[in-house]
């Protein structure tokens, strides 16, 4: 039973003989009891028919099925009978029922239980147990456990020892779950109970009462217990079910001291073995024995810890701008750049450098989840806590970002010892300050934005593509110092929107009789000057000079894409008006804050699949401006009629001016954004040329496969490795895998984000009989005509006045919304783009309609509402032409 020599083989472990030898000879399930027993633990009787023995005795095998029946009739050596003749004499099983189990190895480990997939037989006396060790040998080679072994991808011809052990007639028995597996709770136990043996409960035949120890309180769930199983006393060799007396179905099958015992043991294992444990046990005259302990299996499908570490993700607002997958480039250029931009907000707005560093993480307000960016949005009601009037700001952040849901709790910060009514003063004085000054620093802002941006504007691709990459990193590093770090006067501007359009929505609610809650779009409606609207009237303007020349209207409409613009751009009387719209708004496309986006300016194909959509109904007739200064004038008419008092006015007129301007600055700034952001796609891509002509990658595009970071370092020899090659087929892979599945809009994680979390949410539930739909009113007009679904704005056909229907919209989507005859958008909120251009057109629009996409059918009929928000259905449509 001792290994004395290393030539010498072990048969037969006995506990207490010497140092437990581990999983290779015993199985873990071996290995786990000896190892339970050498804690101190209470653990029936036992010893361990080595996998040493099973390899003398039954060697040779090939794993086939046919072997089940091969080792029925082998023959045991004379020495191991001995020795399995000694253990039961030695532990003084001889007069015991036993149970005789399997303990493969890889058996009863993190991955894989082999739960239910190897023999185990209980009632065995001391003559059967060779003949008992036998089947649990043979059980191996089943073909169900061949299966389950192919199906999990287990190779090669599996080691089985044998547990021998005493039964225990139980007088309670259950499980214990070292995790709670709802909440993942790592200090939580959870433990099962039945009157009686535990072979009920693992049958699932008995109901079982259920205890759940968290943070010092049981929870428990008492369920009716008809019966229980015991030992069958007159046969002695079985089990019977019995019925239990009526009072103590209801009774809980532990006391309150076993409950704190067991979960105190629990942990203990836990310790012991180093991860969260699921534990069998009994209890038989006053003794608490454990029968077993193995890993949780699947650990990474139980989410941890919800108390500590819990993450809440949401896509509010910026799906807009980074719709579906982004590349590893795109998602390591913006999260570095907005941790920047909103530490430069506090330092603006008085947060002292103490509370800034002390709160670092915070500052980490992206996140990449399936491939998609979202919001850690915890980290950004964390940030506006540091800032003065949290309370107010939280409501009027998730009024601008389109936030569903509040959150009610309000987020912990670390703070500095400063004086917090010093800290609250510097803070407003800074708020005032800003708002004072910001006129001129907007000027100030877009003049150093102009001088940083000009000289690589004038620049073509392949003129960069020329320069080093060294050199080109350089040019990046130079964009960061001047613009990319200083990008404070754009988030000092959406700061104040959120602030004054907050107040002018709550000023109109209290001081004016706004039923459908909409005057306060309609006062935003008009402003003009707004850079989004321009885009689409040079695109009318073009369109409409194009239709004078039916040979280049006709090659738009029916010819080859790549002639069309070469055409238009090269022999056109209208080439010098179509370079013009693309040198200014070549980059103004769908998705144009992903830098693996391919714009205009890269290919002029797009800017003819735009001017087709305009062609395509003769003269593009649409609607002016004059729509929103409509909209605008009756809205003042009434609030000069429905506010009362010279003060009450004056604070409203402020108010109402400030809100017009902050919202304006910010559509226009966000196309100094769209500026930034192509310089710097050129900027990489003419990376990835040099990159590929080098050899290094297969094709410029490959660099968007590869973090900013991982390009610089290897260009400057800091990197951890060279073999960008295989890091790009690697991510190609994964970023592949993540196009075929979508996480939801909104959901918490819990520990480690990418180990043990689904990314699931609560979506709406839809149907297509649940009636009408609604959303947030962002534009009036009540407008009935069919739909167009449409998911890519560049290969959408006419709309010929259709309603314009899609999940989000960015920029890139603007040409579109001059031939729709209203907008009705998924997702977004009154600041969104569509919102915003559809008030400055008076086209009628909602937004943040759920279930939008899945509940309407293409070119049926509807009625939308832009003053109540509301969608009628008719269902009675027919297709469209």
């Amino acid at each position: 039973m001792r290994r004395t020599r290393s030539t010498d083989i072990m048969r037969v472990f006995l506990p207490g003989t010497g140092p437990v030898p581990g999983e290779s000879l015993l199985g873990a399930k071996g290995e786990n009891l000896a190892r339970m027993l050498a804690a101190g633990h209470a653990v029936p009787p036992f010893f361990v028919v080595t996998s040493e023995a099973f390899a003398e005795t039954v060697g040779g095998l090939d794993g086939e099925i046919g072997a089940a029946g091969h080792i029925a009739g082998v023959r045991f050596p004379d020495a191991l009978r001995a020795e399995i003749d000694g253990a039961i004499a030695l532990s003084g099983l001889g007069d015991a029922m036993l149970a005789v189990r399997s303990s493969a190895i890889g058996e009863d480990s993190a991955g894989l239980s082999f739960a239910g997939q190897l023999a185990s037989l209980l009632f065995v006396r001391r003559e059967e147990v060779i003949d008992a060790v036998r089947n649990v040998w043979a059980s191996a080679f089943s073909e169900r456990a061949i299966a389950y072994r192919c199906n999990n991808g287990v190779e090669g011809v599996p080691r089985v020892a044998v547990v021998v052990q005493r039964m225990i007639d139980a007088e309670t028995s259950g499980v214990a779950f070292g995790i709670d597996p709802i909440s993942g709770d790592r200090d939580a136990v959870v433990i099962s109970a039945v009157p009686g043996l535990g072979e009920g409960l693992v049958s699932g035949e008995l109901d079982a009462d259920t205890f759940l120890v968290a943070g010092g309180a049981v929870r428990s769930t008492i369920a009716t217990k008809s019966h229980r199983v015991v030992f069958d006393r007159a046969g002695g060799s079985s089990t019977i079910t019995e019925e239990l007396p009526e009072p103590l179905r209801t009774l809980p099958a532990l006391t309150e001291e076993w409950t704190g015992e067991i979960a105190r043991v629990t942990k203990r294992l836990n310790r012991l073995f180093g991860r969260p444990q699921d534990v069998e046990w009994c209890i038989a005259g006053g003794v608490l024995y454990l029968l077993q302990s193995r890993p949780v299996t699947n650990l990474a499908a139980i989410p941890a810890d919800t108390r500590w570490s819990r993450i809440l993700w949401d896509n509010s607002n910026i799906i807009e701008s980074y719709s579906g997958v982004t590349t590893p480039l795109t998602f390591s250029f913006v999260r570095d750049v907005y941790t920047e931009v909103y530490k430069d907000l506090c330092r603006i707005l008085g947060v002292d450098a103490e509370s800034i560093e002390g709160n670092t993480e915070i500052f980490q307000m992206l996140g990449l989840i399936g491939g998609r960016i979202y919001y850690n949005l915890l980290n950004w009601y964390r940030v506006l806590a540091l800032l003065p009037g949290y309370s107010i700001n939280a409501g009027f952040m998730e009024g601008m970002m389109g936030v569903r849901e509040r959150l009610e709790e309000v987020p912990a910060v670390r703070r500095s010892g400063r004086n917090p009514y010093m800290a609250l003063g510097l803070s407003l004085y800074r708020l005032v300050t800003g708002l004072v000054t910001l006129p001129k620093r907007i000027v100030a802002f877009q003049e150093h934005l102009d001088a940083t941006l000009l000289p690589f504007e004038s620049r073509t691709l392949d003129d960069l593509s020329a320069e080093t990459p060294e050199s080109l990193v350089g040019h990046y590093h130079l964009l960061e110092r001047s613009l990319l770090r200083r990008w404070r006067i754009p988030i000092l501007n959406d700061f104040y929107t959120m602030i004054f359009f907050g107040l002018l929505k709550r000023s109109v609610e209290k001081w004016m009789n706004d039923d459908g809650g909409t005057i306060h779009n309609d006062l935003l409606a008009g402003e003009g000057g707004i850079i989004s609207t321009e885009p689409l009237r040079r695109l009318r303007s073009l369109a409409n000079n194009i239709l004078a020349d039916e040979s280049l209207t006709r090659l738009i409409l029916h010819g080859d894409e790549t002639e069309a613009a070469r055409a238009l751009l090269e022999e056109s009387p209208f080439a010098t008006e179509a370079r013009a719209y693309l040198t200014k708004f070549g980059d103004r496309y769908v998705g144009e804050l992903k830098l693996e986006t391919i714009t205009m300016t890269h290919d002029h194909r797009l800017l003819i699949r735009y001017l087709a959509g305009y062609l395509n109904g003769g003269h593009v007739e649409v609607r002016d401006d004059a729509g929103g200064n409509a909209l605008r004038s009756a809205a003042e008419r009434r609030a000069r009629g429905e506010i009362r008092g010279a003060l009450r006015k004056g604070l409203f007129g402020f108010i109402l001016r400030q809100a017009r301007q902050r919202v304006k600055n910010r559509e226009n700034l966000r196309f100094e954004r769209t500026r930034v952001f192509a310089v710097v796609r050129k900027i990489f891509l003419a990376i990835g040329a040099r990159l590929s002509r080098e050899g290094i990658i297969d094709g410029s595009r490959d660099i968007f496969f590869l973090t900013k970071e991982e390009i610089f370092s290897f260009v400057n020899g800091t990197a951890v490795t060279a073999d960008l090659r295989g890091l790009i087929a690697l991510r190609r892979c994964e970023f592949a895998a993540y196009e075929k599945r979508e996480p939801a809009d909104r959901f918490f994680t819990h520990g480690m984000v990418y180990h043990g979390n689904t990314f699931a949410g609560e979506r709406p539930i839809v149907s297509a009989g649940d009636g009408d739909l609604a959303g947030t009113p962002c534009s009036p007009g009540i407008v009935r005509g069919r739909i167009r679904k449409v998911t890519d704005p560049g290969t959408a056909p006419p709309l010929d006045g259709a309603i314009l229907v899609a999940e989000r919209t960015d920029p890139g989507w603007a040409p579109l919304f001059p031939t729709a005859g209203a907008l009705l958008v998924e997702r977004g909120s009154l600041l969104s783009h569509s919102a915003i251009v559809a008030r400055e057109m008076g086209i009628p629009a909602i937004v943040g309609i759920d279930g939008l996409m899945e509940r309407l059918i293409e070119g049926e009929e509807v009625e939308m509402d832009g003053s109540t928000g509301t969608i009628r259905l008719f269902r009675t449509h027919t297709a469209m032409p």
